[in-house]
């Protein structure tokens, strides 16, 4: 059988609001779902619990975790399925559902929030000829212009001359200056000097 890979809708009054593909974004190995407003898929309703685990990952194996009062419908390999069938075959352990690649169905909140489960072979978007040759015209950068290059050029010219001067009054000319500065100074301190003579006592 082909891969497939689980996917999650959250409907509200029969509207999409989103979809989550397990394995992409942050949708790994478990999911969340409440009224907690820091959570992704954000139930309004005061009665609904903060946050609620809505898929396991053990293993392999990925599991739908009903809420107490929810209702479930789901079909296998083209057949309904009841609580009892379900849990008859072993799939459906307490509130509990392992979910198989030949099952899909409607979880059921609230008669206004629904989550939509079913497995899918993984899209992938094929370019057609025309879409790859407008992606390779636009992905190239655009050949500069003469005026460009020898801005460009001009500007490289001007930083190396200015790292030069740079280095050059770094080596030779602040050395100097520096020097220069010492040898006043200690002049100076000379000039100021005065002598000292020690004082005779008759």
């Amino acid at each position: 059988m082909a891969k497939t890979q689980l996917n999650l809708e959250l409907h509200y009054k029969g509207k999409d609001l989103d979809k989550i593909k397990h394995g992409s974004g942050l949708f790994q190995k478990e999911w969340f779902i409440g009224s907690n407003k820091h959570l992704l898929w954000q139930v309004l309703l005061p009665s609904f619990p903060d946050k609620h685990k809505l898929i396991t990952q053990k293993g392999n194996e990925l599991y739908l975790n009903l809420l107490p009062g929810s209702q479930l419908e789901c079909v296998k390999n083209g057949k309904n399925m009841d609580q009892s069938a379900l849990s008859g075959q072993g799939l459906l352990r307490g509130n509990s559902l392992l979910l198989q690649n030949d099952m899909e169905g409607t979880l059921t909140l609230h008669p206004e929030w629904q989550v939509v489960y079913r497995f899918d072979k993984p899209y992938v978007h094929v370019l057609t000829e025309e879409q790859r040759q407008i992606v390779a015209t636009y992905s190239r950068r655009a050949e500069s212009t003469p005026q460009e290059k020898f801005g460009r050029s001009m500007i490289l010219l001007f930083l190396a001359l200015t790292i030069v001067i740079l280095g050059i009054y770094d080596l030779a000319l602040k050395p100097d200056r520096v020097a220069d500065g010492t040898m006043e100074a200690t002049l100076a301190r000379m000039r100021s000097a005065q002598r000292v003579e020690p004082i005779m006592q008759e």
